[in-house]
């Protein structure tokens, strides 16, 4: 067997190469490996030097903190609640103590979203930090998910490059605060349906931590990953192994009238895969989880995804968290209600937020507004032509999907210039959109 050696020359280099790494001080070597962007640089380094091997088990927390940090700016102070409410799931605690919890937990919400963008979290133990990376990891799949899918139909639709270039520092922010507080907001509701407590409670406390275009960012990544979830229903393989017809989901909806031919009871019968909007819909790691484990048996699979019509039409889906998507109302049948809110405590009063971006300021004409998800585009007054409404509502569903409330300004400037929302699209059209 021919034995392999190396050259005086390339044994000296590399004796130079460790002396040199080794020489360097322990705080130079983890602000080296704290500088990478992403846990899959860090991972690589840290198996390819035994040195830097070492300094992460030192100073693991540390390090792990600033590499999330880098990539999630101000979104660490809501990845932080998010971790929180994951180590002790809100969902199965009794109604009283339930309550309390989430009083608590905004409480502590509103305490870090008042240290501003700028403040960088201390006091995180190892346990919290090994969390902290492993959440942003499915955080960022997500958001370079989203990215890769709106970029592309934006040079699709209009040919042009405001998809062509990555995403800016401010536009990852944005999207990751959003995947990350729509999570919280679903674990501290718990599954969707019916809650087992006081869901006005929740619903005020909420209004107090964000302004109206930070809960139309959290809308808009609900919707999102529930499109992704309804593509994996429609999707996946059937249990022959082959991808699904319409003819299929025919069958599938008249042996369903077969057994609840009365329609009121439909959703009590299993359908084929409807487990899934309770198994991953409303978890971004089981939903993660769950396209890793299909793709892997169907490659094809992401393709037929990107291609259905909820992630790639423009439109958004409705879900099951009405109140992310209604927000002074809550849908009962064709009928709405307002909502009789118990009074706010005093130490809930709305953190300082960031600028909006320019997508939200445009459309809003730089006005505050107090609404989010359907309720932005205002009723039309009654006379208004069916041609009007529906141009309209068009605009309204394009400027949603499209995700002017994530883009910065030159990238959803170029967008409303190049016609994807139509020609003459004035600024503060939302405002009122029936003129």
């Amino acid at each position: 067997m021919e034995s392999k050696t190396l050259s005086p020359g390339r044994m000296v280099q590399n004796k130079t190469s460790s002396y040199t790494l080794e020489s360097l001080h322990p705080d130079v070597l983890v602000l080296l490996l704290s500088a990478v962007t992403s846990l899959d640089d860090l991972s690589a380094c840290i198996h390819a030097s035994p040195v830097l091997y070492r300094v992460f088990l030192l100073y693991k927390t540390s390090i792990l903190v600033r590499v999330s940090y880098g990539t999630l700016g101000p979104a660490i102070r809501d990845l932080l609640i998010l971790v929180r409410t994951e180590a002790q799931p809100i969902s199965s605690l009794e109604s009283k103590v339930r309550n309390h919890m989430i009083e608590e937990t905004v409480i502590s919400w509103k305490k870090e979203l008042s240290m501003g963008e700028n403040h960088f979290p201390t006091g995180i133990t190892e346990a919290e930090a090994v969390h902290l990376a492993r959440v942003n990891r499915t955080v960022q799949y997500f958001v370079e998910l989203y990215a890769s899918i709106r970029l592309a139909y934006f040079e699709r639709e209009l040919g042009l490059s405001a998809g062509g270039w990555s995403l800016g520092i401010r536009e990852r922010y944005y999207l990751s605060q959003a995947f990350i507080r729509c999570q919280v907001l679903r674990n501290l509701y718990g599954p969707p349906g019916r809650p087992l407590f006081d869901e006005r409670l929740l619903i005020t406390r909420v209004w107090t931590l964000f302004e109206s275009w930070e809960m139309e960012q959290i809308s808009q990544a609900d919707s999102f990953s529930y499109g992704l979830c309804r593509a994996l229903v429609y999707c996946e393989k059937t249990e022959e192994g082959v991808p699904p017809t319409p003819e299929y989901w025919q069958a599938a909806r008249r042996a369903l009238r077969e057994v609840a031919p009365g329609g009121g009871a439909v959703q009590e019968y299993a359908t084929p895969r409807s487990r899934y909007y309770k198994d991953y819909y409303p978890n971004m790691h089981s939903l993660r989880r769950r396209i890793h484990e299909s793709t892997a048996s169907d490659p094809a699979l992401m393709d037929r995804i990107l291609q259905w019509r909820d992630v790639a039409n423009g439109k958004l889906t409705r879900t099951p968290y009405k109140f992310l998507h209604y927000s002074q109302q809550l849908q009962a049948g064709t009928s709405t209600r307002p909502l009789d809110f118990p009074s706010v405590p005093r130490n809930l009063t709305t953190p300082v937020s960031a600028d909006p971006p320019w997508g939200w300021v445009d459309a809003m004409a730089g006005r505050g507004a107090d609404r989010w998800g359907r309720d932005l585009l205002p009723q039309p007054p009654n006379g208004t032509k069916a041609d009007v409404w529906q141009a309209t509502e068009r605009i309204f569903e394009e400027w949603r999907w499209a995700g002017f409330v994530f883009w910065e300004k030159d990238r959803a400037e170029t967008l409303k210039t190049k016609g994807l929302l139509g020609e003459k699209i004035a600024t503060g059209w939302l405002i009122a959109p029936w003129e």
